[in-house]
């Protein structure tokens, strides 16, 4: 019988640091899906899926200037918020 597996060669790594509930919640769920938790890990890191949050609509509609103007207002927050944390 032939082997249907391609021969991936993974010889990079990606370290996560977590926490001992953290881990112990990675087990459980890969457990759940019949998974080692190394290959849970990778599906779920490449997988299509997005992180939860809120969806943000594409400003490519708006007007360019009203773009800027806004920029610039975050941009004059921003030093506001910098000067009263010193």
């Amino acid at each position: 019988m032939a082997n249907t597996k391609p021969n991936i060669i993974r010889d990079r790594q990606f370290n996560v640091a977590v926490t001992a509930d953290e881990l112990k919640r990675i087990h459980a769920r890969a457990a759940a899906h019949g998974m080692r938790p190394v290959d849970y890990g990778r599906a779920r890191l490449l997988a299509a899926w997005r992180a939860a949050g809120p969806e943000i609509a594409s400003a490519a509609h708006l007007d360019p200037l009203l773009l800027a103007q806004l920029s610039r207002v975050g941009n004059n927050l921003n030093q506001i918020a910098r000067q009263l944390t010193r």
